[in-house]
C-alpha cells in the first residue's frame, strides 16, 4: 500500500461507514493532502483549511470542485500535506504514543 499513497497527490475519503478509518492515518503518515466529508467525528480530528480540506457529506458536486481545486493548486496541496504530516507526527505516530503512555503510568505509579 505505501507504493500507492506514495505515487498519490490527493488522499479522497468519501465514506460515511466508519467512524475513524485507518485509511486516514495512513495517508496523514504518508503527508497526502485530505478531502474528507464533514461527517460523523470528522471535522473534530482535522482542522479544515489546514490539515484536511472539507466538503459537506453527499454533494458530490462540491467534492468534485474541491479535487480539482486542490488539482490545479499545488501549493494548497503541500501545505495541507505538510501539516497534516506534522499533526499525525506530532499526535499518531508510534514515538508519539508512546510518550502518552510512558506519561500515563509515570504518573499511574507515583
Amino acid at each position: 500500500m505505501a507504493r500507492y499513497y506514495e505515487t498519490a497527490d490527493i488522499f479522497v475519503y468519501h465514506s460515511t461507514l466508519d467512524s475513524f478509518p485507518l485509511v486516514l492515518l495512513e495517508a496523514a503518515a504518508h503527508g497526502l493532502p485530505i478531502a474528507l466529508n464533514r461527517w460523523g467525528p470528522f471535522p473534530d480530528l482535522f482542522v479544515d483549511g489546514k490539515e484536511a480540506a472539507f466538503y459537506e457529506t453527499g454533494n458530490t458536486t462540491e467534492l468534485a470542485g474541491l479535487v480539482g481545486r486542490l488539482a490545479d493548486n499545488e501549493g494548497e496541496r503541500a501545505a495541507l500535506g505538510r501539516s497534516v504530516l506534522e499533526s499525525f507526527e506530532k499526535n499518531q505516530s508510534i514515538l508519539s504514543r508512546g510518550k502518552m503512555l510512558e506519561k500515563f503510568f509515570s504518573e499511574v505509579l507515583q
